[in-house]
């Protein structure tokens, strides 16, 4: 089966191809329009892109949408982590909860799959962390100098790839291919 990634995170896609190979999908990319709607829920965000590129180019499509949801600020940032970490990025996040004892969070995956046919499915994984009271580390995304996963002494930015891995739930590409190889046919 052919299934189209809707991403332009190379790392995202390469660990996704690697984990959906094992089901005997072949994942590419196309270059489309990636559409988001603005909304609390990740699922909702991932199905919208998904479904409007899969309807526009006639390809079952995947997108996953991610986010950091502090317990103590009610989620947030939350579906607007990227923004957030654009905007006032860790510094902002840190100084939010500079008096807040609780600091965990839960890191969420929303993947969704779509067909032309207007069939969407999602597949949500959470990885429990915890916001450090200083910024460790320099990593690609700021937001990781200050994420630690649970059961961990690093922080996201302190880990190479390989542990980073084990740090990251990628079931939801399992949970994916596991419901293609026994619920789709093309």
């Amino acid at each position: 089966m052919n299934l189209y990634f809707l991403t332009s995170n190379k790392f995202k896609f390469k660990v996704a191809k690697k984990i959906l190979e094992k089901y005997n999908i072949n994942l590419l990319q196309e270059k489309t329009e990636n559409v988001e709607i603005q909304n609390l829920d990740l699922g909702k965000v991932a199905s919208f892109a998904a479904l409007y590129a899969s309807r526009r180019l006639g390809k079952p499509f995947i997108k996953v949408d991610c986010g950091l949801f502090i317990n103590a600020l009610n989620g947030f940032p939350g579906a607007y982590t990227s923004d957030i970490n654009k905007t006032i990025g860790y510094k902002g996040i840190l100084k939010l909860m500079e008096s807040i004892e609780d600091r965990s969070a839960l890191w969420k995956d929303a993947l969704a799959f779509a067909t032309p046919s207007g069939f969407s499915k999602v597949f949500i994984s959470k990885t429990p962390h915890e916001i450090v009271l200083k910024p460790r580390g320099q990593g690609e995304w700021p937001l990781d100098s200050i994420m630690k996963p649970i059961n961990t002494d690093k922080v996201l930015a302190q880990m190479d790839t390989e542990e980073m891995l084990k740090h990251w739930k990628t079931t939801v590409f399992n949970q994916l291919g596991s419901f293609l190889k026994n619920n789709y046919n093309e």
